[in-house]
């Protein structure tokens, strides 16, 4: 009896704490967050050009505080609804329905619902399961049921009742999914679901069914699905006008990308994953357009920009406080494709992320004080700032499944936060402390601290710690009572479970080691803050209090939520480019050429004075830049093996400091491989990817055979060339080493009859 009230108490708690996600309670970073916003940006622009070209203004700030007017569409809707009376219908292009084209035309199929069967009891956030009449192909699989889902989809496998946002990434992170209307409806109200099966199709009809609402009856939908067994789909709508819905179909697992359309405009592709439209009716920043303004009058001078808005817009429509949107994702973690989109945000090479925190009433003036929808989760205005800003690297590494199919066990909410049940040490990025009591105890688990820090393992993953440092954490599986891995963080929940210990080496096994490694990981960030107002009019005297507030704090709560491990720099400076920053490689005895350069040119000199801490490198220990100049050079030389931090400092207080972590190799550092083979090109790097400049390479070749140079050293990319002409018939030799590495060479081999080779 003690047990059992136990568990009734924990997943009362349970409910508490994972409320509704409509009602502004959820982060709106996903790994298709970036789809999104490339999406509803080019299609503002359909009606108004880019903005690309910097302007001569001055720039408009307010202290350390940039500010950017709605002007050029950086205030749109999102995306109205505009398939109403049209019938999407999507056709495979294969037999086994691998690949999908689509095309839409106003006639409606029929809606009508005599025959029908209605789902009784079916409910708000519910499913049932039905068997088709046929075996139905979807993306390459043959399906003979699915789950049809009150929120305007059917799925396959596994039943989708989740209450978590009605998303692009939910969509595409889930099962595999038919959607015509992926929204949050609530027949539980009013309003009815049926279905229909028959020999030759299968129809699913939501007829007037509303919106889910707190307060009263949402606005009703009327739609339907329709299966035929040759794999096609169709979507009739004959009655909708949804506050935000996503319409498409996907094979669900994040498989093979997504393909953003807007169905009534674009011509239909062949598809072999995803291919959906986002719909919705609320307004919505641009954040792309908001960035070009912003680099319009400012340098290319910050890896984050964080954009609060006094016009009360959400952040990512309703139900999202705050979003991050990464730009570059270089050496940024492990699970997302490789992305460089500056040049569509105006940034030349800089910018890493976007993070929009939405409008700044939604948060308390005190920056420690808890965010009321967010509050179950002890976030503030600085935590909710250090998770978006975590979400350039976290969270998407994961151990596998139990099965090649199983969800990845560390992840949950889009598979971009930690799990509820994973022991992610009170991270940031969700998941909580959780202590094992010992398998004698009633319940094995509870949940305890939340919200803390970026864990150790977090840190790891973001290139702030060794593996050595990461210590082992675990993640609870078969939950009982059954807690979902995508619920929010919460604390004093019990439960059992069986528990999997988690080294950092499991890691390392199933997604690779983390690169670039902590001893050059960039560890210094830049961050502009900014607020967006409405045309012509300025932020309040306390608008502009409360952010200066947040930013000033957060260079400190950053700096400890990573234990001291990197540092943020809040402040609105002019560019000092460093070429040597983040990382450079130099050879020990060997020398190389770094520059520091200035967007414009001064009126007069600017002194740059460099620093190495930690003996293995040697610099000047200051460089100019002449007056009407806007770059200088200076030598590099390597000393002994390790790895130094420079740091940059101007005199002139208006340009930033910038910070590059230089290693100096030795015999095993580096490596040789061949890039090229006309003209032979080889690369001098390590296992980070860094170049080593100025090093000589030696060349020499079998036989009779020639090569020109003897020595060439490398360039700024660790770049070489040569000509090597081919001794006697057969097989010929050419081996290069590093002058003064005797350790680090390259043989190579090539057959050759009788001829020159390059």
């Amino acid at each position: 009896m003690r047990r059992l009230l136990q568990l009734a108490l924990a997943a009362a708690l349970c409910t508490a704490a994972i409320a509704r996600h409509s009602g502004g309670a959820e982060c709106g970073t996903t790994r298709e967050t970036i789809a999104e916003t490339m999406f509803r940006h080019r299609q503002m622009l359909r009606a108004r050009p880019a903005v690309r070209m910097r302007s001569t203004a001055p720039r408009n700030d307010i202290g350390n505080i940039a500010l950017v007017e709605d002007a050029g569409g950086v205030v749109q809707r999102q995306n109205q609804f505009n398939l109403d009376g049209h019938t999407l219908t999507f056709t495979p292009a294969t037999a086994d329905a691998a690949r999908y084209t689509y095309a839409v035309a106003t006639a409606v199929p029929d809606a009508s619902t005599s025959a029908s069967t209605p789902l009784t009891g079916l409910g708000d956030d519910d499913a049932q399961r039905l068997l088709l009449p046929f075996p139905f192909p979807f993306f390459g699989t043959t399906y003979s049921a699915v789950y049809v889902n009150s929120d305007g989809n059917l799925t396959f496998g596994i039943a989708e009742s989740s209450s978590t946002q009605r998303s692009l990434g939910r969509l595409t992170a889930g099962p595999p999914r038919i959607a015509p209307l992926f929204d949050d409806l609530n027949p539980s109200q009013s309003g009815t679901v049926a279905f229909f099966a028959q020999p030759d199709r299968f129809t699913v009809t939501w007829t007037s069914v509303p919106e889910f609402s707190d307060t009263n009856t949402g606005p009703t939908e009327s739609f339907l699905v329709v299966l035929y067994p040759d794999g096609r789909i169709q979507f009739g709508y004959f009655g909708v006008n949804p506050t935000s819905a996503v319409v498409g179909i996907t094979p669900g697992g994040l498989a093979r990308g997504t393909a953003l359309v807007d169905f009534r405009t674009d011509p239909s592709s062949t598809y072999v994953s995803t291919v959906a439209e986002v719909f919705g009716n609320s307004l919505t920043i641009d954040i792309i357009a908001a960035a070009q303004q912003f680099y319009q009058t400012h340098d290319d001078a910050y890896d984050y920009l964080v954009i609060y808005n006094a016009m009360g817009i959400p952040a990512l429509g309703e139900g999202t406080v705050a979003y991050e949107q990464t730009v570059r994702n270089s050496g940024s973690g492990y699970g997302v494709s490789a992305i460089d989109d500056g040049f569509e945000f105006g940034s030349r090479a800089r910018l890493r992320a976007v993070l929009n925190l939405g409008p700044l009433s939604q948060f308390p003036t005190d920056p420690n004080a808890l965010v009321p929808p967010r509050a179950p989760q002890h976030d503030t205005p600085l935590t909710i700032l250090a998770h978006e800003a975590g979400h350039l690297f976290l969270a998407y590494a994961s151990i596998p499944g139990a099965t090649a199919s199983a969800s990845p066990p560390m992840l949950g909410f889009q598979l971009a936060h930690w799990s509820f049940l994973y022991d992610s040490e009170a991270s940031l990025l969700e998941g909580e402390r959780i202590a094992d009591r010992g398998t004698n105890a009633a319940t094995e688990f509870v949940t305890t601290d939340i919200t803390q820090g970026y864990s150790p393992m977090d840190q790891y993953l973001m290139g702030f710690r060794t593996a050595a440092q990461t210590p082992d954490t675990f993640v609870v599986t078969n939950p009982l009572p059954n807690y979902s891995a995508f619920q929010h963080q919460f604390s004093g929940i019990e439960f059992n479970g069986v528990r999997r210990n988690i080294s950092v080496n499991d890691i390392i096994a199933a997604e690779g080691p983390r690169i670039p490694d902590s001893t050059v990981a960039q560890r210094h960030f830049r961050f502009a803050f900014i607020v967006l107002t409405a045309a012509g009019s300025q932020p309040s005297a306390a608008d502009l209090a409360q952010i200066d507030t947040y930013r000033r704090q957060f260079e400190t709560f950053f700096a400890q939520a990573a234990s001291g491990n990197a540092a943020a720099d809040t402040t609105l400076k002019h560019a000092l480019e460093f070429t040597l920053a983040p990382a450079a490689g130099v050879i020990a005895g060997a020398s190389a050429t770094g520059t520091v350069a200035i967007a414009r040119p001064s009126r007069t000199p600017v002194t740059i004075h460099l620093t190495a801490q930690g003996g293995h490198a040697r610099l000047p220990a200051a460089v100019t830049i002449p007056a009407g100049a806007t770059a200088a050079s200076f030598p590099l030389a390597g000393l002994v093996p390790g790895v130094d931090e420079v740091t940059a400092t101007p005199s002139d207080g208006a340009y930033e400091t910038a910070y590059a972590r230089v290693r100096v190799a030795g015999d095993s550092t580096p490596e040789l491989k061949q890039v090229g083979s006309n003209p032979l090109t080889v690369q001098l790097t390590d296992a980070d990817g860094l170049p080593y400049p100025g090093a000589g390479i030696l060349a020499s070749p079998s036989a009779d055979g020639a090569v020109v140079p003897a020595e060439a050293f490398t360039d700024a990319h660790g770049l070489v060339t040569f000509q090597w002409h081919a001794g006697v018939p057969g097989l010929n030799f050419l081996r290069l080493t590093v002058d003064g590495v005797p350790g680090v060479t390259i043989t190579l081999t090539q057959i050759n009859p009788n001829k020159t080779v390059h």
